[in-house]
């Protein structure tokens, strides 16, 4: 699966018709919501790494 799977502007213009996915994203934000709960349990433990 791409990473534009897991993007917030995955349904958005420039995606529905090829242009901007993957190597052409400049613009990638995760959508959270469309992770399992065991993404967002990695996600979580990483992040919360980073704040020590």
């Amino acid at each position: 699966m791409s990473e534009c799977n897991y993007c917030v502007y995955r349904n958005s213009y420039d995606c529905e018709d090829g242009y901007d996915r993957s190597e052409n994203c400049n613009s990638f934000k995760l959508d959270f919501e469309t992770l399992s709960k065991k993404q967002k349990k990695k996600i979580k433990k990483i992040l919360s790494k980073n704040d020590n």
